[in-house]
């Protein structure tokens, strides 16, 4: 693989509106036996769908996928050490002669299972971690059997949210930025591991933080358009103190107003370079990101993006006239 492939891009697989006897042939033999080392059982009796997007970093593989219900048996000596974190249906890992049931929010993590079997409707997230990180914080983690935690576990509450705020982005593109990531996510699942006393605490100090840094900033995304959003509000929902959220945010060095504004004017620029906004003034879209001062929302506008609000409109109509023409 060329290094533009480990910096997070997305690979997606979708199985076609219509699966007729042939994709399905090719689904088992290529991309799930000879791909995957796998062997794939369908149930006839429902149409069949999959959904999955693929993301890598040089030390972490990360899955998003759906599937409609199946049974993937292992036919291979592949061998890896990753998580499964379910978020919609049932699914039943089978190792030897131990079956394990994991419903929403609960997960299972240790080497690849012999088997896993899905009888509804089902979304997972999926992890594969590097031996290189995870080897100091869980001691012989390789000959650890497949454990299941329960639904809702803290730290795995904090791995789902850290995940999906990685997933929100298009690239992850530095080195040091793809390592931090990888590092939180290793951090996180020794936390839920359980390792030694010592490395949980490492763990709980950086991936913690972390993953409580990734919820605050969710909540800030659900509240942004908000124009009475605070660090006391947010602290209340939280239930945490107003300081000690700046603190998360002074660790990445930035600040919480800082996040919130920058935020802000993202979503403004989107929507001031998008020609179905273009019946909306730009007041109306500074209201709708969550700004309540015209005047202030344009200087921070200019001073980001070293052109007005009127500039980004103007230049997106003359693009907009020229692709049509």
């Amino acid at each position: 693989m060329t290094g533009t492939e480990y910096n997070f891009s997305k690979t997606c697989f979708k199985s076609p509106e219509t699966v007729d006897y042939a994709w399905l042939g090719w689904f088992r033999d290529e991309y799930s036996t000879r791909m995957h080392q796998a062997d794939v059982d369908i149930n006839d009796d429902t149409p069949f769908w999959l959904h999955a997007t693929a993301r890598l970093l040089p030390d972490l593989a990360f899955y998003d996928g759906g599937t409609s219900p199946m049974s993937w048996t292992k036919n291979g000596n592949a061998e890896s050490f990753g998580m499964s974190i379910t978020l919609a249906g049932e699914h039943v890992y089978k190792t030897g002669d131990t079956d394990v049931l994991v419903g929403p929010g609960g997960a299972v993590i240790g080497g690849l299972p012999d088997a896993l079997v899905t009888h509804t409707n089902c979304r997972q997230f999926g992890v594969k971690f590097s031996p290189r990180l995870l080897a100091p914080l869980v001691p012989n983690f390789a000959d650890m059997p497949l454990i299941s935690l329960p639904a809702h576990t803290q730290a795995v509450r904090l791995l789902a949210s850290y995940l999906k705020l990685l997933d929100a982005e298009e690239v992850i593109e530095t080195s040091e930025a793809q390592y931090l990531a990888a590092l939180h996510v290793h951090d996180l699942a020794a936390l839920a591991i359980g390792s030694s006393r010592d490395a949980m605490v490492a763990a709980a100090e950086r991936g913690g933080r972390a993953a409580r840094l990734a919820v605050v900033k969710q909540d800030i995304l659900a509240h942004l358009t908000d124009p009475n959003l605070s660090v006391a509000t947010l602290a209340a929902r939280q239930r945490l103190s107003p300081r000690y959220i700046h603190m998360l945010f002074e660790q990445e060095g930035m600040t919480y107003s800082e996040f919130v504004v920058t935020e802000r004017l993202t979503r403004a620029h989107r929507m001031l370079a998008d020609p179905r906004t273009g019946a909306h003034t730009i007041g109306d879209i500074a209201l709708h990101v969550g700004f309540g001062d015209l005047s202030y929302f344009n200087r921070t506008f200019r001073r980001k993006y070293g052109v007005t609000p009127s500039d980004v409109r103007a230049m997106a109509r003359a693009d907009d006239v020229e692709a049509q023409g």
